[in-house]
C-alpha cells in the first residue's frame, strides 16, 4: 500500500486526525534532486505552464526571451534503471523555439484544451500565439507597453479571449480571430501585476494593481460598469455596511437604479450636507440620471483598497469560491462566494520577497479536503528561494520548499489522483521539482512492531516511455 493510501485509511479508521494527515502529505513533499532540467544558457526561469490534459508537457520561458518545452514523462540523461550516476539526470527540451522575444517572458500558457497551440508574453509589449506542431508564431499583438500577465480563460466555450495585463493600468482583451485587441478595461491607477480567470465563469477576470486595488471584471459589459466588485479588506463577516461598496451589482440596470435611488433618499436625509459635496460635482443637468450613478459608483469602488501596498498576484481556487491575493504587505484570502468578504486569515511568517510580480498556487489535492496555498517567502534581496505552503482558510503555515538559493520567480502543479508534484523556477536558473520519494515507514500502532512500507511513490519517468501525445 502506497504512503498517501496508507495515510488516508488510517484518518478514515479514526486512528489519524485529519490535520496530522494534511501535515503528513504535506511534509513529504520535498526536493526531488535526481534529475536537473537542462535550462538554455541556464537564464533565469521566469514562466512555467503545465498542459491540463496529460499534464505532461511543460514550457518553461526565460530571461532573455527564450521558450523550451520539456516532457515530464520522458526518461532523463543518465537515469537507466540498475545503473548508479555521479550527478543527477538531465532532462533535456523536446524542443527550444525560435526566440520571438525581445525580452523577458513574463507569461507562458497551453490553449486549455488543446496542446497544439500555446500563447506567451514578454516585457516588451509582445504577445504571441504559437503552433506547437510547426514551433512557429501565427500571430502577434504588439503592444506600446510592457506586458506583465497574459492568460486564457480555463473554461470558456464561448470565446478564446487572452487577456494581457498592461504597465499602463489598463487590461486588454485580444482576440486571435480578429488579430486584433477587441476593448480596454480601465479603472486601476497603477500597473497591473496579475490576471486570474474564474474557473467557473468563464466571462468573470480577476485584475490585482499596483494601486493596491483588486478588481473583478464582467468582459460581457463595457465601459464604467463592465468592473463588477472592487474588492475592500474592511468588508468581513463581521461588518454589514463596512466596505459595501464591493457588492456585487446587479446584473438589470432597474434594479440597481432602484437601490441606488433608496440609499440616495436615506443618505441624504441623515446627512445633506455630506452627500452635497459627494455629489456636487454631478449636479450638471448634462449629466443624465444613469451616468451619475455610474460615476458614482466608480468613485466608491476607487476608495476600496485590498491591500495596503501593492497586489503582487491573484489566484483562484479550482472551485471559484475564494481567491487568495499576495501584497507586498501581506497575503489575505476573500470568500467570493458570500460577496468577496475578507475571510481575515492570518498567514505566519508571510513575507513577499516580489515586490512587482510574483506567482502563487491556490490548489486543493485529491486526498485533502482543504485547500492549501503556495507562495514564495523570505527576504526581498533577492537570495532566498523558500517557498511557502499554507492552510488557506487557518493561514497556519504547514510546509516550507527548500532549494532554491536566488527567489522563486514561477510554479505549477501537478496532480495524478494523490501523487503530488510542484514544479519551481528560480532566478538561480534552475527548474526544481517537489514531490513525494523514498521509502515510507508506517506508523505505530499500539502493541504492534515497527514496519516499513516497502512501496515508494512513483517517479514520472519510471516506467517504459510512453507514445508521444502531442495534438494533431
Amino acid at each position: 500500500m502506497s504512503f498517501v493510501n496508507l495515510l488516508v485509511s488510517r484518518q478514515r479508521n479514526g486512528k489519524i486526525k485529519r490535520q496530522t494527515l494534511r501535515q503528513s502529505l504535506l511534509r513529504k513533499l520535498t526536493l526531488d534532486d535526481s534529475r536537473r532540467f537542462k535550462i538554455h544558457r541556464n537564464q533565469n526561469v521566469t514562466s512555467i505552464n503545465v498542459d491540463a490534459v496529460d499534464q505532461r508537457y511543460a514550457l518553461v520561458g526565460t530571461g532573455l526571451g527564450n521558450i523550451q518545452l520539456f516532457d515530464l514523462h520522458t526518461r532523463p540523461a543518465g537515469a537507466v534503471a540498475g545503473t548508479s550516476t555521479a550527478g543527477p539526470a538531465v532532462l533535456t527540451p523536446l524542443s527550444t523555439m525560435s526566440r520571438e522575444h525581445a525580452s523577458m517572458v513574463s507569461a507562458v500558457q497551453w490553449y486549455p484544451v488543446d496542446t497544439g497551440m500555446f500563447i506567451s508574453a514578454c516585457r516588451s509589449g509582445r504577445v504571441n500565439l504559437w503552433d506547437t506542431n510547426h514551433e512557429k508564431v501565427v500571430w502577434h499583438l504588439d503592444l506600446a507597453t510592457a506586458v506583465n500577465d497574459a492568460a486564457m480563460s480555463p473554461v470558456a466555450k464561448e470565446h478564446m479571449l487572452v487577456a494581457v495585463a498592461a504597465q499602463d493600468s489598463t487590461v486588454r482583451l485580444c482576440d486571435p480571430r480578429l488579430g486584433s485587441s477587441t476593448h480596454v478595461l480601465s479603472g486601476h491607477t497603477g500597473e497591473i501585476a496579475s490576471l486570474s480567470w474564474s474557473p467557473s465563469n468563464s466571462f468573470t477576470l480577476v485584475s490585482g494593481s499596483h494601486d493596491g486595488c483588486i478588481r473583478i471584471w464582467d468582459i460581457r459589459r463595457s465601459g464604467m460598469m463592465a468592473c463588477t466588485m472592487a474588492l475592500d479588506q474592511h468588508r468581513t463577516a463581521g461588518t454589514m455596511s463596512g466596505g459595501g461598496e464591493g457588492r456585487m451589482l446587479s446584473s438589470s440596470s432597474s434594479s440597481s437604479s432602484s437601490s441606488s435611488s433608496s440609499s440616495s433618499s436615506s443618505s441624504s436625509s441623515s446627512h445633506p450636507r455630506k452627500r452635497q459635496r459627494l455629489n456636487g460635482p454631478l449636479s450638471n443637468s448634462n449629466i443624465s440620471i444613469g451616468n451619475k450613478m455610474d460615476v458614482q459608483t466608480q468613485v466608491r469602488r476607487s476608495a476600496c483598497i485590498a491591500h495596503n501596498g501593492k497586489v503582487t498576484c491573484v489566484e483562484h481556487t479550482p472551485d471559484g469560491r475564494f481567491l487568495v491575493s499576495a501584497g507586498t504587505d501581506q497575503m489575505r484570502c476573500w470568500n467570493l462566494s458570500k460577496g468577496g468578504i475578507n475571510v481575515l486569515a492570518h498567514y505566519e511568517q508571510f513575507t513577499n520577497p516580489c515586490v512587482m510580480k510574483s506567482w502563487m498556487l491556490a490548489v486543493q489535492p485529491s486526498q485533502l479536503k482543504s485547500p492549501v496555498v503556495v507562495h514564495p517567502i523570505g527576504n526581498r534581496d533577492g537570495k532566498d528561494g523558500t517557498i511557502g505552503m499554507y492552510d488557506m482558510l487557518s493561514g497556519r503555515q504547514l510546509h516550507t520548499l527548500e532549494g532554491h538559493w536566488e527567489r522563486s520567480n514561477c510554479g505549477c502543479f501537478i496532480d495524478t489522483g494523490g501523487e503530488m508534484e510542484i514544479l519551481t523556477g528560480g532566478t538561480d536558473g534552475n527548474l526544481m521539482t517537489f514531490r513525494y520519494g523514498g521509502k515510507v515507514e508506517e506508523p505505530l500502532e499500539t502493541g504492534k512492531k515497527k514496519a516499513a512500507s516497502s512501496s515508494t511513490m512513483s517517479r514520472v519517468w519510471g516506467g517504459e516511455e510512453e507514445e508521444d501525445a502531442w495534438s494533431d
